[in-house]
C-alpha cells in the first residue's frame, strides 16, 4: 500500500494489491482523498471483496441505468419506479448523462438546482426541483457504492456536511368539518359514498378503489386493508398499502350504513367502489368529473382528495382518538410520523387534558379533613 504524488500529472496516486493477488491504483487531486480511497479498499479487502478499481468510461447514464434496474416492487411502488424514470429522463439525463460522477461537483449541482427549467423551457416549482435533485443524489449513491466517488456532491460540501437546499414548509392540511364532508358528499352524486368513505376512515385513494366485497365485514364493523392501487401509464396495478403491512379497522356506523348496500348481491372478489358502470375508478377520471365538480359545487375550493384523509385524522381526534389510535387508523409506520404531521390536533385538547389534572390533583374530602397532627414535621436541618 502506499499513497504518492507522480511527477507526470501532479496528481496523488494511491495503490495496493487486493486479496486476488492484482494491483489496484487510483488518483486523486489531493492527498486526503487518496488516502481516503487507499482505506476503504483496506477494509473491503478485510471482508474479501476485491478494490474498487477506476472506472473512468462510466459515465451517470450508465450507473442510472443500473439504479434503476435494481429497483423492485419489492420495495418501489410502481409508480414511484415510473416517477423516478421520467424525473431521469426530463430532468436529470439532459445535464448530467454525459458527466462521470468524479466530475460532478458540489456547486455545479447548487447552481443546477437554482436554475433547472422544464422541458419547454419554463421554470420549475420548487418542489418538481426538490424531486429532481433527490433523484440525482440517489442516482450518485450507487456511483458512491461502486467507489466511482468518495462523496456525494448532490448530499454534502466540501466538508462532507450535508447540505440540501432549503426547502418551503408543506402548505397546512385542510381539515373539513362533519358538516362540510357531508355537504361535499351530497355534491358527488352516486359517488358521494366514495368520498365520505374517505373522509372518516382516512384510507388513502389507492386503498379504497382497490377493496373488495369481502374486505368489508358488517357484522363486525371492520374492515381489511391489504393492498392499494398504483396507476402507471392508465394502468392499474395491485401493490401492497405505502407501509406494506395490512391494517384492520373498526368502522364508525355512520359509514357503515353509507356503504353497506356495496355489497348487497354482490361476489366477494368484486370491487367494492365502481363507475356507474361497474368499472374500476382511475384517480385521474375521478378528479375530474366527480372531484373538481362537486368541491366547487359545495364551495370548498382549494381542496384536495387527500384532505380527506386529513379530515378522517381530525373527526377521529376530535372524537377522543388518542397519537396510537390515529396512527393505527392511517397506517403510519410509526407514532411519531402521526405526531409529526397532526401535532396541532393534539394540541387543541391541551386545556381539557389540564383540566382533568385539576381534578386528579384536587384534594378530597378525606385530604380535607387531615389535621396538623396526622402530618409528620420536617425538621429544619442546618447545611
Amino acid at each position: 500500500m502506499s499513497v504518492h504524488k507522480r511527477s507526470d500529472t501532479g496528481k496523488w496516486e494511491a495503490r495496493l494489491k487486493g486479496p486476488d493477488g492484482r494491483r489496484y491504483s487510483r488518483s486523486f487531486h489531493t492527498k486526503a482523498d487518496a488516502q481516503r480511497w487507499e482505506r476503504e479498499q483496506v477494509i473491503r479487502a478485510e471482508k474479501g471483496e476485491a478494490p474498487v478499481a477506476h472506472r473512468g468510461g462510466d459515465t451517470l447514464t450508465a450507473v442510472a441505468e443500473k439504479w434503476l434496474t435494481s429497483l423492485t416492487t419489492d420495495s418501489h411502488k410502481p409508480k414511484t419506479i415510473n416517477g423516478y424514470q421520467r424525473l431521469w429522463e426530463n430532468l436529470v439525463q439532459p445535464t448530467w448523462g454525459g458527466h462521470k460522477p468524479r466530475n460532478v461537483q458540489p456547486d455545479k449541482v447548487r447552481a443546477w438546482f437554482a436554475t433547472m427549467t422544464g422541458q419547454a423551457g419554463k421554470p420549475l416549482s420548487l418542489s418538481r426541483r426538490k424531486q429532481a435533485l433527490q433523484v440525482l443524489a440517489m442516482i450518485l449513491d450507487e456511483a458512491l457504492r461502486q467507489g466511482l466517488i468518495l462523496r456525494n456532491p448532490a448530499r454534502t460540501d466540501a466538508l462532507g456536511k450535508i447540505k440540501t437546499p432549503t426547502v418551503q414548509a408543506a402548505t397546512d392540511h385542510r381539515y373539513l368539518t362533519a358538516l362540510e364532508l357531508r355537504s361535499l358528499a351530497a355534491c358527488a352524486g352516486d359517488h358521494g359514498d366514495l368520498i365520505f368513505f374517505l373522509g372518516t376512515t382516512g384510507l388513502r385513494f389507492g386503498e379504497a378503489t382497490a377493496l373488495a366485497v369481502a374486505d368489508l365485514d358488517i357484522p363486525n364493523r371492520t374492515l381489511t386493508v391489504s393492498k392499494s392501487v398504483s396507476e402507471v401509464d392508465g394502468r392499474r396495478l395491485i401493490t401492497k398499502p405505502k407501509n406494506r403491512k395490512t391494517r384492520t379497522l373498526v368502522l364508525p356506523q355512520a359509514t357503515l350504513t353509507r356503504v353497506s348496500h356495496l355489497i348487497e348481491e354482490r361476489d366477494a372478489d368484486d370491487l367494492l367502489f365502481t363507475t356507474s358502470t361497474g368499472a374500476a375508478i382511475l384517480h385521474g377520471n375521478f378528479y375530474n368529473r366527480v372531484w373538481r365538480p362537486a368541491v366547487t359545487a359545495a364551495g370548498l375550493d382549494p381542496l384536495r382528495i387527500h384532505d380527506l384523509r386529513h379530515t378522517a385524522a381530525s373527526l377521529a381526534v376530535a372524537s377522543g382518538a388518542n397519537v396510537k389510535a390515529v396512527q393505527a387508523m392511517l397506517g403510519h409506520a410509526s407514532a411519531a410520523m402521526t405526531l409529526d404531521r397532526y401535532a396541532g390536533l393534539f394540541t387543541d385538547h391541551l386545556e381539557a387534558v389540564a383540566d382533568r389534572m385539576d381534578a386528579v390533583l384536587a384534594e378530597d374530602a378525606c385530604h380535607e379533613s387531615a389535621t396538623e397532627s396526622t402530618i409528620t414535621p420536617i425538621k429544619r436541618v442546618a447545611l
